[in-house]
């Protein structure tokens, strides 16, 4: 608890900051404000020198002053937290309580009318709200007129609301099978009715999910001009409407991130590298935002995705000043990251340390992908197994190598191995370490890898497979 405390001071801004003072100091009594404000002094030094975090922040329980800043967060945050229909429906609730029942019509029907193609629960709500009231008031001129239209427009909102469910669903599905398997995982539910063509997709929100899965697809088929089609068709539909960029701008920083991979499948890294420049010029509000969402998908498109570029592209030794500065806003943002995206920016950090020579600093950064990668990606899981493989080589510990070898055996009786090649490794380092002097050890070692990449359409692995490094030497 502690420890989220700290990462939660950590996001506030200057007001968020003197609004939590001001809270505790006004909804605490005498002895609890002292307390909780010394406290909250205390952490927000350590936030600012982290160094030993552990060790000071478990004296004592923080867990009152925790939930205190969070119910601090939630007023100062509500309008934005809480949509605005759900502020009118407390007031028309209170109109229609105290029998104004025109006022609370009038409200109601603003609500109604606002982003007809969102929060549809709580249309929902006030539709029913309408009619329960109607009928204890007598409302004789409602039930006579405006009771059928709302029913229609009942109807229509359930329908939407339960479209939009099932897209949701499906897209849960892809982003389940992309994590607890892998991103090339054998099951495919693609086959699904909604997924014909976008029309069957009733609101926005449901054709960006519709256009998000078809992206999806069409990168596991290898298809990526039509991966960068459906990218290119979500940023629009967010562009066309621009409320959903503020209902979830995370959301809308994927849809980019989407782009800039789909190029980046398509070998145009300059276009890629340009749409993210472009985003750091104009992205103040997502700079300054301090939702966790947003600071994670900033980052993965200004950090990840131009690691990505970098090694994709094969010129690792002309980004050698850039990838100083990647790793810097790495280090100043990893405790806010989620673990999927620390084990990413891990294992492109050890491949480029690996191309650098920095053979130490890479095994180590191998080692956090190994304790984590499994349950979350396995593909950058075997990727750091070949990884530690290729260091071990290089560093010239031979018998540690084989021992490793011997270990990674093991695994190959997995069916769902990431790349067939693996089942060779074994086999093809065997010969260069019995006969390093063997030209054609290497270069048969290079070719299978490659020749198995692009049977299983896997080629854009190609760069991130570090066993390339394996080279013939006099």
């Amino acid at each position: 608890m502690s420890l989220t405390l700290l990462h939660l001071l950590n996001t506030l801004n200057s007001a968020e900051k003197r609004y939590c003072n001001l809270y505790l100091k006004t909804f605490s009594n005498k002895n609890e404000t002292n307390k909780s404000l010394t406290d909250l002094k205390t952490l927000q030094r350590i936030a600012k020198n982290p160094k030993g975090v552990k060790r000071k922040i478990t004296e004592g329980n923080t867990t009152r002053l925790y939930y205190k800043i969070l119910d601090a967060l939630f007023l100062f945050h509500q309008d934005a937290i809480l949509p605005d229909e759900k502020q009118y429906i407390r007031r028309a609730r209170v109109l229609y309580n105290k029998g104004f029942h025109r006022e609370a019509y009038k409200i109601t029907d603003k609500i109604l009318k606002q982003n007809p193609h969102e929060n549809h629960l709580l249309k929902i709500e006030v539709i029913e709200m309408r009619i329960l009231n109607a009928l204890k008031s007598s409302d004789v001129d409602y039930l006579n007129t405006d009771f059928h239209n709302d029913k229609q427009r009942l109807e229509e909102l359930s329908k939407e609301y339960f479209n939009l469910v099932d897209y949701e669903t499906l897209w849960a599905s892809f982003k389940l099978e992309s994590t607890t398997s892998y991103f090339y995982g054998d099951k495919n539910t693609s086959g699904s009715n909604l997924l014909k063509s976008e029309d069957k997709a009733i609101s926005p929100t449901a054709k960006v999910l519709f256009n998000k899965i078809k992206g999806f697809i069409s990168i596991k088929e290898g298809n990526y001009p039509a991966a960068n089609f459906y990218a290119n068709r979500t940023k629009f539909l967010y562009d066309q409407f621009p409320y959903l960029i503020k209902k979830d701008p995370g959301d809308y920083l994927r849809s980019i991130r989407n782009i800039c991979i789909s190029l980046i499948f398509n070998k145009m890294y300059d276009e890629a590298e340009k749409l993210i420049d472009e985003l750091e010029n104009k992205g103040f509000e997502f700079i300054k935002n301090k939702n966790a969402d947003v600071i994670t998908e900033y980052f993965t498109l200004g950090v990840l995705i131009k690691l990505d570029i970098i090694i994709s592209s094969g010129k690792i030794p002309d980004y050698t000043k850039e990838v100083t500065e990647l790793e810097s806003k790495y280090n100043d943002l990893k405790d806010l990251l989620p673990m999927n995206e620390r084990l990413n920016a891990n294992i492109s950090f050890s491949l480029i340390n690996i191309h650098g020579g920095n053979y130490r600093k890479a095994l180590k950064q191998i080692n956090y992908v190994l304790k984590g990668a499994e349950k979350f990606r396995k593909d950058v899981y075997h990727l750091a197994l070949i990884s530690e493989l290729t260091v071990h080589y290089l560093l010239a510990n031979i018998q540690l190598l084989e021992s490793k070898l011997n270990s990674f055996k093991r695994l190959l009786s997995d069916p769902d191995l990431p790349f067939a090649f693996e089942k060779e490794i074994p086999n093809l380092i065997g010969k260069i370490i019995q006969s390093p002097e063997e030209r054609s050890h290497y270069t048969n070692l290079h070719n299978r890898i490659t020749k198995s990449l692009e049977a299983e359409n896997k080629s854009v692995y190609k760069n991130f497979i570090s066993l390339y490094l394996i080279e013939y030497r006099k």
